[in-house]
């Protein structure tokens, strides 16, 4: 990764992966065991709910229309994360978060702009 700016963060992940991850976010993977077993193959050391805290803290997740999974806006070309305090998006879209500011360098503080999601993970 050539972009200083991003080294301070412990992971970086594309909009893509945080999609992928979504997709486990439905009643019937987490009652099954699968969206743990996900979690821990593709973000090892990192359970469902601190991802969640992220990506709602940084505004990227949006709730299904249709009672299925959550979904990742579709914007976000990579988020970089250490914590639900500590990260920053990048958007495709043309270099500006939603208030305007450039997003590689002012990320969302946590509890802005939250977003509904799936029920916290319970095993």
């Amino acid at each position: 990764m050539a972009d200083q700016r991003w080294q301070q963060f412990a992971e970086h992940r594309t909009g893509r992966e945080v999609h992928d991850l979504l997709q486990y976010g439905h009643i019937i993977p987490v009652r099954r065991g699968v969206t743990t077993a996900y979690v821990e193959q593709h973000f090892p050391g990192w359970t469902w709910n601190e991802l969640m805290d992220i990506w709602r803290a940084a505004g990227i997740v949006h709730p299904s229309r249709h009672g299925g999974p959550p979904g990742a806006d579709s914007r976000v070309r990579m988020i970089h994360f250490s914590s639900p305090t500590a990260f920053a998006v990048e958007w495709a879209d043309g270099d500006r978060d939603r208030a305007g500011r450039r997003p590689s360098a002012c990320p969302r503080r946590p509890g802005t702009r939250r977003q509904a999601g799936p029920p916290t993970l319970v095993t």
